[in-house]
């Protein structure tokens, strides 16, 4: 139990808490500092992310802290980085806080994977600095400033600074407090055009709020909220086909290169895999959420609303849509319940079918979101078995002509002339056959339903294959009406396997796997095959992967491909060989990565050699 705790500060950073804990405890070493916070001198001191946050309230309860679970949202990153992960990820990152470890936390996360590094060094606002000072006697280290997002401080509209705090000490164990001597002069960006400055701290604003509140984001109905709002934004084709190309460039009108930069967000609409292409797909890998927050700045949208955009209204508007059948007794009433939306070649156009049970079918081209056309028949497809009982009946009465049955029926003459010819042809076969084999034939058909009450139409067809034929060709109109309804059969599966606890159950299996492939004396490259063979289950991997959300989730971070595993490699043995040579040059380099002997220019691994000045 602690007999001491400074003052925790209204968004303050924990570890700017804890480093102020260190200082004010009068410890010498950091890991007696760990002892006391933690029960362990090895605890890692985490800026982002700290774990094992319930010992440490255990031991400090006494003082009135907030719960531990209120600790983690006001006073780490949680809320950042875990606002656009999936509700079981979500989860999970909250659990290994509380209780777990450090290990594999990051990966969780999508933040080993992500092109966005963090900061180097810990950040600090000086307006800020000072008013701590007047307040509260002493400065600290705010949460909302260290986020790879905010480079402005939305409370004074400065740009931040940096200090001399390493924001991952070369010491693990290590507290380091702000104070003035750890101050520097150095912004964290140099002067900016007032354009850019303007979206830094718009993207700082939203930061802010994302930090804030705990906030839920589903990747499957974020993408689905991109999708209409890219509609809304006529960035989407008649035919649901995102227009990469326009968004590309409305995008770079918006961002300018030099805010694209700052946030490591630079597109290439050359690159086909750049990651606005990939932000408006499915979203196979975990997005950072920089690019989340351009992407809803962009869209027009905040974070405070997101959650509340619908999807625009469709074409027809919703149903159900009136039967324009006059031969129905439900003519003008609203029966349809589904439309058909196609598109015109030649305008785009939608095309709306519109589909009655009575078996009248009509078209419309729209847009007609508001339904004041929705009495409007644009082209007949079918008219349908009760249109020609209807057009037989009046036909029969001989009380009408062809033109006033046109007009009863709202038709032109000529498709009244055409269809009685049909008709006077049907009844001519009708009264050429006898009426006793008719007769046989009918009952012979009712007969076999009754005795196969559950067969279909088909099935029946295959056993009296003569009789069905004989009323085909002579008494259609009758077959139709005296035929069982088509019915879709559904397969009631039951599933024999737990797949979300096979799912936690291989994810467990294979982070330790991951941890010891990452870690490896040589460098190994990480795949699926590799994982699955280790944990011998690779066929398993290999087909029911679509199963395992978690697992999938975890295999699309960690895996690399073939050129992410030559960046490692390079960077692996340019690390180990840089300590004991004062300067390595590009042959030795390839000769013990393995690389190919040409590299593409524009390539991630072109980009790490000129990083590390072997290549110009």
């Amino acid at each position: 139990m602690l007999s001491f705790l400074p003052k925790l500060y209204p968004g303050e950073l924990m570890y700017s808490w804890l480093a102020r804990y260190h200082v004010q405890s009068g410890n010498t070493s950091f890991k007696q500092t760990n002892l006391d916070l933690f029960d362990s001198p090895s605890y890692i001191s985490t800026a982002d992310l700290p774990c094992q946050l319930n010992i440490f309230y255990n031991k400090s309860k006494h003082f009135s802290l907030p719960h531990p679970e209120t600790l983690i949202r006001e006073h780490t990153f949680y809320n950042y980085y875990s606002a656009f992960a999936p509700i079981h990820i979500k989860k999970k990152i909250m659990s290994s806080m509380l209780n777990g470890s450090h290990h594999a936390l990051h990966m969780l996360i999508g933040h080993m994977a992500s092109t966005i590094k963090e900061n180097r060094f810990f950040r600090y606002c000086s307006s800020c600095f000072e008013e701590n000072n007047l307040l509260y006697g002493e400065p600290y280290l705010h949460t909302i400033h260290q986020l790879p997002s905010c480079f402005i401080c939305p409370s004074h509209k400065e740009i931040l600074k940096e200090t001399s705090i390493l924001f991952r000490g070369q010491n693990k164990h290590e507290y380091k407090p702000l104070i003035g001597a750890n101050c520097t002069p150095i912004s964290v960006v140099k002067k900016v055009e007032d354009k850019t400055f303007l979206l830094l701290y718009a993207l700082a604003l939203e930061s802010n709020i994302l930090l804030q509140k705990n906030l839920q984001f589903d990747p499957v109905k974020i993408q689905k909220k991109y999708k209409w709002l890219l509609k809304e934004n006529d960035l989407i084709s008649t035919k649901g086909n995102i227009r990469q190309r326009l968004l590309h460039r409305d995008f770079l009108n918006t961002f300018n290169a030099e805010t694209l930069t700052i946030l490591q967000s630079h597109i290439s609409q050359e690159n086909e895999s750049n990651w606005l292409r990939l932000i408006t797909r499915k979203h196979r890998v975990n997005f950072h959420p920089v690019r989340h927050l351009l992407m809803i700045k962009f869209l027009g949208a905040s974070i405070t609303n997101l959650n509340k955009a619908r999807n625009p209204l469709p074409p027809f508007g919703k149903g159900p849509f009136p039967c324009l059948n006059k031969a129905a007794v439900h003519y003008n009433e609203d029966v349809i319940n589904h439309v058909s939306i196609s598109y015109c070649s030649k305008t785009n156009k939608p095309i709306g079918t519109f589909s009655c049970e009575c078996g009248f079918v009509y078209t419309r081209r729209g847009h007609d979101p508001k339904l004041h056309n929705k009495f409007v028949i644009g082209r007949i497809k079918k008219l349908g078995p009760v249109w020609a009982d209807k057009l037989e009946e009046l036909i029969r009465s001989k009380e009408y002509s062809y033109r006033a049955i046109s007009k009863i029926l709202s038709v032109d003459t000529n498709t009244v002339i055409k269809y009685s010819k049909n008709l006077h042809e049907q009844n001519k076969q009708q009264r050429s056959a006898a009426p006793i084999i008719i007769q046989d034939h009918r009952d012979i058909w009712i007969n076999l339903q009754t005795q196969n009450p559950l067969k279909s139409k088909t099935e029946l067809r295959k056993l009296e294959p003569n009789t069905f034929m004989w009323l085909y060709r002579n008494d259609k109109h009758w077959l139709d009406k005296h035929s069982p309804t088509q019915v879709i059969k559904k397969n009631n599966y039951s599933s024999k396997v737990d797949w979300n606890e096979r799912d936690s159950t291989i994810s467990n299996e294979i982070i330790p796997i991951i941890v010891g492939l990452m870690n490896c004396a040589r460098p190994v490259r990480v795949t699926k095959s590799k994982i699955g063979k280790l944990i011998n289950k690779l066929a398993l991997l290999e087909r029911h992967l679509d199963k395992m959300p978690l697992t999938n989730f975890i295999l699309e971070d960690v895996t690399e491909t073939v050129e992410e595993f030559q960046v490692r490699r390079v960077n692996f043995y340019y690390n180990k060989l840089i300590n004991h040579r004062k300067s390595l040059s590009l042959w030795e380099i390839k000769k013990v990565a393995g690389l190919p002997s040409r590299i593409h220019l524009g390539s991630k691994l072109h980009k790490n050699l000129v990083r590390l000045g072997l290549l110009d």
